[in-house]
């Protein structure tokens, strides 16, 4: 794997553990439990990937 590989990677990362981040904020903030549900679905379907990710890169 080339150093520009492992940048993309990394950047991946950093965006989906910002979007993770995010989608847990916003699921805690909204009054409505609809919103709120589809906010944390959101957010472990991000964490899923950062983890898929993550564990692609520790193998390779």
């Amino acid at each position: 794997m080339t150093t520009k590989d492992l940048g993309v990677i990394n950047e991946q990362l950093i965006q989906i553990a910002m979007a993770h981040k995010k989608s847990s904020t916003y699921s805690q903030y909204f009054t409505n439990r609809a919103l709120s549900d589809v906010a944390s679905q959101i957010a472990q379907r991000q964490r899923e990937h950062f983890d898929s990710l993550l564990g692609y890169l520790n193998t390779h």
